[in-house]
């Protein structure tokens, strides 16, 4: 199975990008470290232990 299908352990750990978690966005009740992960993973980057994070081609 290539990278691209499997499921990615860091998605699992966020909340899912609704309406709701925009809000809690806005209305500041979520903490910056959880708003910085969603940001960098929707801008494409992906978190590796080893390395940090980094975009992936």
């Amino acid at each position: 199975m290539s990278n691209s299908t499997m499921p990615d352990p860091m998605l699992s750990e966020l909340p899912p990008l609704t309406n709701d978690t925009c809000w809690a966005i806005l209305n500041d009740q979520l903490d910056d470290a959880t708003v910085n992960q969603l940001v960098w993973y929707y801008l494409g980057y992906r978190n590796n232990p080893a390395t940090g994070w980094n975009c992936r081609k």
